[in-house]
């Protein structure tokens, strides 16, 4: 008998960790937290996406907001519109300063894992933040949030998108990168929220191949996001 009920918690508990994973866009906190970067400059206006990780401050790419050669774009040509959904929104701030990944050095000899950025915005925004952290050590299901450019009106996200390759930090991950997802989160499911672990840096649409290269956080963006913006 006591054989019999330790079985049945060993299925339970596999049948527990086969659920699949939640839709991030089904998570209130999460849908007022990612939001657009727009960046508009003289004849020039691009997207790509974010996330609120403290108050004032957006995790987004690097690349998102540097020239090619890795110099940082005018800080007034940067804006960010938090939970925008076909005209409506849960805030919008400016840029007051960016924070490169320290070893940043553009797209023409910038490697994956330093395509990292924190934008800081002139004033914080209501709504709370979401949590950061490592990636996980091993390989488990993740989610990808952001505005596609192929809709750009509302945010959507690419799940599970299960780990084919990692090389420190780098992560690649089998869910197609479409244009204007750049900067949106990588998220992994806690036990209790959503967390984010890496931001979009690129990859492949091809629906035969679809890979995302992601950069993982680590000490040297994890280190400047306060405690208040929900660290793991």
């Amino acid at each position: 008998m006591r054989r019999a009920a330790t079985l049945l918690l060993c299925i339970a508990g596999l049948a527990a960790a086969a659920e699949p994973l939640p839709d991030p866009m089904a998570d209130p906190a999460v849908r007022a937290a990612v939001g657009r970067v727009n960046l508009a400059g003289y004849r020039s206006r691009t997207l790509c996406s974010g996330a609120l990780v403290a108050p004032d401050l957006v995790l987004t790419a690097a690349h998102c907001v540097t020239a090619p050669d890795g110099t940082p774009l005018p800080l007034d040509d940067i804006h960010f519109v938090a939970g925008w959904d076909r005209g409506a929104h849960q805030g919008h701030g400016r840029a007051a300063a960016v924070t490169l990944h320290p070893d940043w050095a553009g797209t023409e000899r910038g490697e994956v894992v330093s395509d990292l950025a924190l934008i800081r915005l002139k004033a914080p925004l209501p709504q709370a933040p979401l949590a950061t952290a490592p990636p996980a050590p091993e390989p488990v299901p993740r989610a990808l949030a952001g505005y596609a450019a192929t809709r750009p009106h509302s945010a959507s996200a690419r799940h599970p998108c299960d780990e084919t390759a990692r090389v420190g930090r780098y992560l690649v991950l089998a869910c197609p990168a479409e244009g204007g997802l750049s900067g949106g989160p990588v998220l992994e499911h806690g036990p209790d929220r959503w967390r984010v672990v890496g931001v979009i840096a690129g990859g492949s649409s091809d629906m035969a191949t679809p890979q995302t290269h992601a950069a993982g956080l680590g000490r040297a963006i994890l280190r400047l996001i306060p405690s208040v913006g929900g660290r793991d």
